[in-house]
């Protein structure tokens, strides 16, 4: 059982026994904070079920709309379903949206989000993830290009 919770951790529980999956992450905890540009508590969550592959859990989150224009990363994470490492990412704000930070950098701030859920298809080995846009989303005068080259859209990952 792959579980997210709102402190931006995800859990991954043995069905057969209840217990947290010892080989998986940090001892069957995924800190899903880890190369945030703001970790303060409350600003990021994950909102919708990851999408499961055979081989890669897809998660992505919601950051807290016009609380501040400091939130964290719209960042949408691929890691191995058996051991809990980031395999891949995709930044909609950064410049090379694939790239993964070293352990001292960070993804983009501010970047588009996608809270919603999102979709997986077998046969094409994609999956379909509706964007949102930049902190503050109300009023967006100061987005730069590279804010908005995948906000309000869809995007399929593979």
């Amino acid at each position: 059982i792959i579980l997210p919770v709102n402190d931006g951790r995800l859990f991954a529980v043995n069905a057969d026994n209840g217990k947290l999956c010892e080989t998986f992450a940090n001892k069957g905890i995924l800190n899903l904070q880890t190369n945030m540009p703001v970790t303060t508590p409350g600003m990021y969550e994950p909102t919708s079920p990851p999408i499961i592959t055979d081989k890669t859990i897809v998660i992505a989150g919601a950051v807290t709309d016009n609380f501040s224009t400091r939130e964290p990363s719209g960042v949408i994470r691929g890691f191995d379903v058996n051991t809990g490492k980031l395999l891949w990412a995709f930044d909609p704000g950064a410049k090379d949206p694939n790239a993964i930070p070293s352990d001292e950098h960070h993804f983009t701030l501010n970047s588009p989000n996608s809270w919603a859920p999102a979709a997986y298809d077998a046969k094409l080995d994609l999956v379909y993830l509706p964007m949102g846009v930049t902190t503050p989303d109300i009023w967006g005068g100061n987005r730069t290009p590279e804010q908005e080259r995948y906000a309000s859209s869809i995007v399929a990952l593979n």
